[in-house]
This record gives C-alpha cells, structure tokens and sequence, in this order.
C-alpha cells in the first residue's frame, strides 16, 4: 500500500518521441516565469510550465483561478518508442510533492497525539482507551483529499494532453 498518493497512468500515440518532446515544448513555459505579475498573462497556446528533456517531462497545469494553489500537482510523463512499429508509449504520473510534508507532518503529529493520550490513560484507569487513535482521521483525512485534488487535475488537464499528443489508453 502507498501512503504518498499518486496516479500513474499508461498510454499509446502514434507520434514518434520527437514529435512528442516538440509538442510539449511548445505547449510549455520555461521555469524561468517567476514573477507574480506573468500569472495573470498565460498564453492558451501555453498551458503549462516546467522542464522537458529527451524522452521526459515534467511539468504543472498553469491556471488563475479565485483560489491559486500554492503547489499544483505536477505532471511528470516517460516515453518510450513502441518496437512493433510507429509511435510511442507514454507513461504519465500525476502527484503533488508538497503533500508529502503534510501527510508526514499530520502523521508525526497525530502518532505522538494517541501516544500520549493511550499513556495518560493507562497512567489514570490503569487501561488503554482505543479512543486515543481518533487522532489518527487527519493524515487519512490528508490522503483523502489529496486523491481527490489529483483526480479533479486529471479530469482538468486530460482533455489538454489528449488533444496535444494525441493519446490513446494502453491495454497495459
């Protein structure tokens, strides 16, 4: 079992991995757009921006919205020639590393939290009260919740990728 959510997905283009790298590239702004002010100027021929080398990207969904979302998850895809003939086979993972710190962080917390309280309690009634592991719904909470953001990010940003490298879902 994962404690770090992610979705992993895999598919199938008929664009060579060249083709593929040109089109990301050119749907992408560099990391070097770092002003707050460039927010609120994104080109729709350029959805998105990050990092592309030669047979990987890595790359985050750029949107104003009313509520802007400090870490977006990110968008990190592999490709790979299919031998059999033309085309590619692309592998894409949706995730937010920022979670990570949270869920860890809740955890941590929340472990330390039903430590003390079972230790309080069998310090009082000379029993151990299970009531304690309450503190455990925030990290399952966090997870929770970010599953959901990933899967709302997916439904957003899969219609772009589709169009853009024209994909088709793997049998895999």
């Amino acid at each position: 079992m994962r404690i770090f959510p992610y979705i992993s997905l895999i598919y199938s283009s008929p664009l060579a991995p060249a083709e593929i790298v040109r089109r990301v590239q050119s749907s992408t702004l560099p990391l070097a757009n770092a002003s707050w002010r460039d927010d609120f100027r994104i080109d729709p021929s350029q959805p998105f921006q990050g990092v592309i080398a030669d047979n990987s990207f890595e790359i985050v969904r750029l949107s104003v919205s009313k509520v802007r979302q400090a870490t977006p998850p990110k968008i990190k895809g592999w490709m790979s020639p299919i031998p059999d003939g033309g085309g590619s086979e692309i592998r894409i993972r949706y995730y937010n590393p920022a979670m990570l710190r949270l869920i860890v962080g809740s955890g941590v917390m929340a472990a330390g939290l039903a430590v003390a309280s079972m230790i309080q309690d069998w310090k009082r009634m000379g029993a151990v009260n299970p009531l304690g592991l309450a503190y455990m719904v925030l990290p399952v909470c966090a997870v929770v919740a970010q599953y959901f953001q990933l899967k709302n990010e997916l439904n957003t940003v899969q219609p772009i990728l589709n169009r853009l490298l024209v994909l088709e879902e793997s049998a895999l």
